[in-house]
């Protein structure tokens, strides 16, 4: 038994293994990356949410029960909204 693997590994060609093993990797990592990022969202519609006030809500979603922030009271304007001066 151990003579006929010695001889089926002599007789494999590693390069050409090696060669498959590489390729197929590849082509699972880039299937991978295929299926995980269908489920992200657009970039251009992806903003930045950190570095704002955190703001808790009553149970149905619409009113401000509180405001919560450390340093700064940041809120999002949108720059329609900022003067002109300040552009």
């Amino acid at each position: 038994m151990v003579k006929k693997v010695k001889e089926f590994l002599g007789r494999l060609n590693w390069g050409k293994l090696i060669f498959g093993s590489v390729v197929g990797m590849v082509v699972l990592v880039i299937v991978s990356v295929g299926i995980y990022s269908r489920d992200l969202p657009d970039p251009s519609q992806v903003y930045r949410k950190s570095g704002f006030s955190s703001v808790v809500l009553d149970r149905t979603g619409e009113e401000i029960l509180f405001d919560l922030y450390e340093d700064e009271n940041r809120k999002f304007t949108p720059l329609e909204e900022v003067p002109e001066y300040l552009r």
